[in-house]
């Protein structure tokens, strides 16, 4: 196969090896210091070629590999999702940032909790309340379940809406409610137990109807990325998907950098 069709293969773009090649290509470049020092083909029998505008081609490849970068995220949004989670559910559970942050902005002092991570093979339905993919923090009163507090990624990596599940017997309401300036940076609950059916007999549940904060969305993304870079050390999974994206970054950065910026 020659490397025009390998390039252009939908599947190329798409993968860490496709982009690790892309990123090779260019190091070459950056590290040996490759020059074209002659615009001109010559074939016999045929009349020279003269390439005047040779030096687009690094222009060229600075927009290919922007390509490559958006592409492979799109097609790995899945994966990156599940990292994200993954990591933000570790840094809530075991992190003095995250539990700072759950005692700060989510339950009451003192209560115990324990952090759930949600992450399924199936798709869910769109109308959920709580999709497959999500973190749930649950407290307790004494032994018992008292509340639910679920943080929904719903079509992205960055936490879009919140829902609380209530024990009408054992349960208390959280700081996230009671309080209401954290009540507006959670986005604003409204109590949808009428809609949950035969669960609202032992359960009352509040949706967020807004985004979160920009406070708020900063601080996860914060613990998420914080503990992202902590599993690259020891999660292949993470390691496989993050190094091809961020070293090609980094590359086009430099090149950006380099040939777009005035000297």
């Amino acid at each position: 196969m020659n490397p025009l069709s390998t390039a252009t293969d939908s599947s190329f773009t798409s993968t860490g090896k496709g982009l690790l090649t892309i990123f090779s290509v260019g190091l070459v470049k950056v590290v040996i210091g490759v020059e074209f020092i002659n615009t001109q083909i010559s074939i016999p029998w045929f009349p020279t070629i003269n390439l005047a505008n040779l030096h687009n081609l690094t222009y060229l490849y600075m927009a290919f590999m922007f390509y490559a970068i958006l592409r492979y995220r799109l097609h790995n949004e899945s994966s990156f999702r599940t990292i994200g989670i993954i990591a933000l559910s570790d840094g809530l559970k075991s992190g003095w940032i995250g539990r700072w942050f759950v005692y700060r902005y989510i339950l009451n002092d003192n209560e115990n909790y324990m952090v759930r991570t949600n992450l399924t093979s199936s798709a869910g339905k769109s109308n959920d309340l709580v999709p497959p993919t999500s973190i749930t923090i649950v407290s307790f009163d004494d032994e018992f379940m008292a509340s639910e507090f679920n943080l929904i990624a719903r079509d992205s990596i960055q936490i879009d809406s919140a829902v609380v599940k209530i024990d009408i017997v054992h349960g208390i309401e959280q700081k996230a409610l009671s309080d209401e300036k954290l009540k507006r940076m959670w986005g604003h609950f409204w109590d949808c137990t009428r809609e949950q059916g035969e669960k609202a007999r032992d359960y009352t549940f509040y949706q967020t109807i807004t985004p979160p904060s920009r406070t708020l969305s900063l601080l996860l993304s914060f613990i998420s990325t914080f503990y992202q870079v902590k599993h690259m050390k020891k999660d292949p999974m993470c390691l496989d998907v993050y190094l091809p994206w961020l070293l090609n970054l980094g590359l086009l950065s430099y090149l950006c950098a380099a040939y777009l910026l005035p000297n």
